[in-house]
């Protein structure tokens, strides 16, 4: 970090307290200045008082060295000669060197990490963060992944080994259906299903689905999944359908078009008010008759 940010550092010996008289002289001056004649009832009571006392000596007394006011002397004269870090230790990460295996990936902690397959064998800069790790090579991001809390984990972006998926259409497959299933239940459930029920033929469908995870986001997809379980439908052809309708749920009944089938009589034909019903009922009201509507089908019609 110190020749990233251009910084440098000097150690001084143990015990040597005149080697950093300016870090020692503070504690002093606090020592001598702020506790004396003071009793502080608990903590809060301290930490209050402190920052009062610190207000006072840095904003309004001036200091006996340079007879001028600290705060105004860092506003006038020491703001233009500070500049901003480059790096800081949020987004500086711990520095590690790893080689890329022949697998792709990269080793830390017992999981692994991938990278584009063109970068199999160099040895990358790797930073870890608490949440993430990033991997450089010639100064320029190649990959970014969250950082696996587990062991023995394998953690790969599909796109990493696009240039292989010509020759090896099931591993394309084989990683996209791995990428799914590591997603949240919604998902990784339908995706399993989907796979059950298409064993021999499952890559029209894993290869559809996560088409549809990367072009429209991990949200929908899981909207479209929870649509499609609760109905019992699985495969990438109902998600398409779908998300065609565009939350069918929320159309108005009214608006949708009448369930026809061919050779049946139309349902005028066969309406009938409740009168017609209630003279049946008491033994009176008109006869009917039998008739054929279609092939192996009977359908009965009222005579009016």
């Amino acid at each position: 970090m110190k020749i990233n940010t251009n910084l440098s550092a000097g150690a001084c010996e143990p015990n040597q307290p005149n080697q950093k008289g300016s870090v020692e002289k503070l504690v002093s001056y606090v020592k001598s200045n702020f506790l004396p004649g003071r009793i502080f009832s608990t903590r809060e009571d301290m930490e209050n008082r402190l920052e009062d006392w610190l207000h006072t000596v840095n904003e309004e007394r001036e200091c006996q060295a340079t007879e001028e006011i600290p705060v105004k002397l860092l506003e006038e004269r020491e703001l233009e000669k500070l500049q901003p870090l480059q790096e800081s230790s949020s987004d500086y990460g711990l520095l590690r060197y790893l080689t890329a295996g022949r697998e792709g990936t990269v080793r830390f902690e017992t999981n692994e990490y991938s990278v584009p397959v063109e970068l199999i064998g160099k040895t990358l800069e790797v930073r870890v963060h608490p949440e993430r790790i990033r991997i450089y090579h010639e100064d320029e991001l190649v990959a970014d992944h969250e950082r696996s809390t587990g062991r023995k984990e394998r953690i790969r972006v599909p796109e990493h080994y696009e240039p292989t998926f010509n020759k090896k259409p099931r591993g394309e497959v084989m990683l996209y259906r791995e990428k799914l299933l590591n997603l949240n239940h919604g998902i990784s459930d339908y995706v399993e299903k989907v796979i059950r029920k298409n064993v021999a033929d499952q890559r029209p469908h894993v290869v559809g689905i996560y088409r549809l995870l990367k072009e429209h986001g991990r949200k929908k997809l899981s909207e479209l999944c929870q649509k499609c379980g609760n109905r019992n439908l699985y495969g990438i052809d109902y998600l398409k359908a779908y998300l065609e309708e565009d939350n069918p749920e929320d159309e108005d009944p009214d608006s949708q078009e009448e369930l026809t089938l061919p050779g049946l009589p139309d349902q005028t034909e066969v309406d009938r008010s409740m009168d017609a019903y209630e003279k049946l009922a008491r033994g009176g009201g008109p006869a009917f008759n039998w008739a054929l509507c279609s092939e192996k089908k009977q359908a009965i019609i009222w005579s009016g």
